[in-house]
């Protein structure tokens, strides 16, 4: 019954966090998209911005908060993974990929902030996503089910975890 009534998940989310015992000391973060929505963004574009490298993937992209987090960081080495159905909307929309025809746009945006983007080729039309979403940071991975869209970002029911172990983070750069 929450979807359609986003402030109360979002109310009754910060109820249960406010009983549970919070280890300060746990390397890694959850979050819930729509209720940690701001608290998420906050922590992408902040760390974005401070990163010297920025590596990302995910199965779809339209979130131009991240892309002018991207275009205002200092990092010299940002590079981006997507499924290959945005780059194939790209160049032949359909009327069957009108989303990703739009997303492919975003992703031209996001190139001319100077990162390198690739697709992954999974056999377009065939309904086969490359379906990781991450983004690895100098000191932080943040992972987890959303697609880095407005809706993935903001209101669809999704999770993502912030890992800061060291070990973690080294093996999401490599």
């Amino acid at each position: 019954s929450y979807t359609d009534d986003l402030s109360r998940f979002r109310k009754d989310m910060l109820a249960c966090r406010s009983r549970v015992s919070k280890d300060q000391s746990s390397p890694i973060e959850s979050l819930f998209v729509p209720a940690d929505s701001a608290r998420l963004m906050k922590l992408i574009d902040d760390n974005i911005r401070s990163s010297s490298r920025v590596l990302l993937s995910s199965n779809r992209y339209s979130y131009d908060k991240v892309t002018s987090a991207i275009a205002a960081s200092k990092s010299r080495d940002s590079r981006a993974v997507f499924d290959d159905d945005l780059y194939w909307g790209g160049v032949q929309p359909t009327e069957d990929y009108v989303r990703e025809a739009l997303d492919a746009r975003k992703v031209a945006q996001l190139e001319k902030t100077g990162a390198k983007v690739r697709f992954t080729q999974t056999s377009y039309g065939a309904a086969q996503k490359m379906h990781s979403k991450f983004i690895v940071l100098d000191r932080m991975v943040i992972v987890g089910a959303g697609n880095y869209t407005y809706a993935g970002m903001s209101s669809n029911f999704e999770n993502f975890y912030v890992i800061r172990d060291p070990v973690t983070v080294e093996k999401f750069k490599q």
